[in-house]
This record gives structure tokens, sequence and C-alpha cells, in this order.
């Protein structure tokens, strides 16, 4: 879906944004944007990437693993990878340790909703 805005340049001109977003199953596949002079050749570039995208596109799969992982599993892949770069500092040590054994790290990490970081927060 494009969407065509009219911005107001620093010497008072107008330009025209146009973004493009393109949506398999509900999420978001990709965006891109582009400024233009004149608002024809915005609407233009829009359709042109919409059809080039409508087609190529294809929606987002997710393995197996990723829908089984808890939040616990993926801290600790986070610690993993993240130690192979640099060392990690002791408070967010802690801070993943602490995250590692609370009740929400045993759900399914692709299945958490804000109502359950909430929950999280408040029962901290």
């Amino acid at each position: 879906m494009a969407t065509i805005r009219t911005r107001q340049r620093k010497d008072g001109s107008l330009a025209y944004l146009s973004e493009v977003r393109v949506k398999r199953d509900g999420r978001i596949v990709h965006r891109e944007s582009r400024t233009f002079d004149r608002r024809t050749q915005a609407k233009v570039w829009a359709e042109s990437r919409e059809k080039k995208f409508a087609k190529n596109i294809p929606a987002p799969k997710r393995s197996l693993e990723l829908t089984q992982a808890t939040l616990c599993k993926v801290l600790e892949k986070y610690r993993e990878d993240v130690s192979e770069v640099r060392p990690m500092g002791r408070s967010k040590t802690s801070n993943i340790q602490f995250l590692e054994k609370c009740e929400i790290a045993r759900m399914a990490a692709c299945e958490i909703k804000s109502s359950d970081i909430i929950a999280h927060v408040r029962s901290r």
C-alpha cells in the first residue's frame, strides 16, 4: 500500500514523500520511501514499486525451531552470540540471568504479548 505525504522543506518549497509498504499475511515484508518534487512523480514511483513487489516477495516463514523456542532459550542464544563479539558487562549479564529465572522465560518467545510483559513488570 502506498502513501503520499506533502512535506515542506526548509526553503519553503513542497516535497512529496512516497511510502510503499507490502504486506503478506498481515505482516510488513517490505517498506521503502522516496521524496519527489512533484506529486505525480511520487504516485508513478509508488505504483511501479507496488507492482514490482506485489508478486515477488514471499510471505515470511517461521521455522518450527523459532515457534517453539522459549524466551529463556532466546536469551541463552543471545548471550552466546554477543559474547563471541565482545564480553557483556556485569549488569547486562545479571539482568539476563534474572530474566531467565522468571516465569515469562518459560513462555514461547513468539507468543509473548504486551500484556504478558506488563504482568511480568508488575510482578517484579
